[in-house]
């Protein structure tokens, strides 16, 4: 930035890159009244059960939302991504929304939820092969009601390994667990890198 500007010489060049609008706030620690995906009800919503399995460099996210108040209501579950190791001159949101689905729930009804994180949710954008490119390593996953560590009851991690040479013999899914305590399981062949 030149601080100099605006003269009739020079200009100012502001760029914040990825860390606009929520992701902005995240990377200071700064926090908020009303959080990204913050939203009002006349009821009140639990999230429970919290499972996370790999689908080669994807993953699916499932749980369990309830409708713990005793008027009818809707909520728009959010699942967002954090960071993955870190890479030189890549910017990584501490958190990002990945995946949403709004819910209308009776008073006392549950409902299992299911939400497809495509590989994009786990890629960043290279500079040099202008193109998006994996970045094996272990991943948190929250879901929630908002972009608020208070407001996103449940995570777990994730893990991908470097997709490697595959001669036809390799199992490429993995199964992860919420609450921080899962792990992927053995190699992930670069022949399964879709899931297949």
């Amino acid at each position: 930035m030149n601080r100099a500007a605006p003269s009739a010489t020079s200009c100012t060049d502001e760029n914040e890159g990825i860390f606009t609008g929520y992701r902005y706030y995240d990377k200071l620690g700064i926090p908020v009244t009303f959080p990204f995906g913050y939203g009002l009800s006349y009821t009140t919503f639990g999230f429970s059960g919290l499972k996370l399995t790999r689908k080669g460099e994807a993953a699916d996210v499932k749980f369990r939302l309830t409708n713990t108040g005793w008027r009818p209501g809707a909520e728009v579950a959010q699942v967002y991504v954090g960071a993955g190791p870190s890479i030189p001159g890549v910017q990584q949101a501490v958190r990002a929304l990945r995946g949403f689905e709004r819910v209308e729930l009776a008073p006392g009804q549950s409902r299992q939820i299911k939400l497809h994180l495509d590989e994009r949710s786990f890629q960043y954008w290279d500079e040099v092969s202008q193109s998006f490119k994996q970045n094996p390593g272990t991943r948190t996953v929250w879901v929630g009601d908002a972009d608020a560590p208070g407001s996103l009851p449940l995570s777990g991690q994730i893990s991908f390994q470097k997709c490697t040479p595959d001669h036809g013999h390799g199992h490429g899914h993995g199964h992860d667990h919420g609450h921080g305590h899962g792990h992927g399981h053995g190699p992930k062949p670069c022949a399964d890198r879709h899931g297949l």
